[in-house]
């Protein structure tokens, strides 16, 4: 499905070779490990002992994946198709990766043009990726940032209560980011 940060629609139907990109759900490496600690300590005894201090069980889980690919939006018709969907970015290769930037029009203030708009000025010239205005001709590609990777650690931890040998009532907690 479509998504602001990876639209599934062509920008410019006359120049394909843009869409070319590696696919935004492509996640080149995925690491998960897990593991389920159930504490050794006061198995056996009377029904309090087992049933208040011991039967406790932690599952620590950490993942790690590559980042995801974002194409950058204007959020604006600038090739002027007449679409609803925003138009990418202004690429700007001696740019600071990952920053970007929106433009202040400029109009023409003599002559038969005047008022008009006839070019756009980067609010900050260093960023990468530039705000495309209304008319301006967008040529970042597509799935061209770079988001953060995942990074995730979660832990579980629960509370076995033992009735009988045949019944059980588990208390649990999980954590996650």
């Amino acid at each position: 499905h479509s998504t602001d940060l990876t639209p599934r629609r062509q920008q410019d139907f006359f120049n394909f070779s843009s869409e070319k990109a590696t696919s935004a759900l492509s996640r080149t490496n995925r690491f998960t490990i897990a593991a389920v600690y159930a504490m050794p300590y006061f198995k056996t005894g009377n029904w309090l002992t087992k049933n208040v201090i011991g039967n406790w069980q932690f599952s620590p889980v950490y993942t790690y994946e590559s980042p995801q690919l974002a194409s950058v939006q204007s959020a604006t018709d600038s090739n002027l198709n007449g679409d609803t969907a925003g138009d990418r970015a202004i690429f700007n290769p001696a740019g600071i990766p990952g920053t970007g930037s929106s433009v202040t029009a400029l109009t023409a203030t003599a002559g038969p043009n005047a008022g008009n708009v006839v070019a756009y000025l980067a609010n900050d010239p260093t960023a990468q990726y530039i705000k495309a205005g209304l008319g301006a001709l967008a040529d970042t590609r597509r799935n061209t940032l770079v988001t953060e990777p995942t990074n995730d650690f979660d832990f579980s931890i629960y509370k076995d209560l033992n009735f009988t040998e045949r019944f059980a009532f588990r208390l649990g907690a999980q954590f996650g980011n």
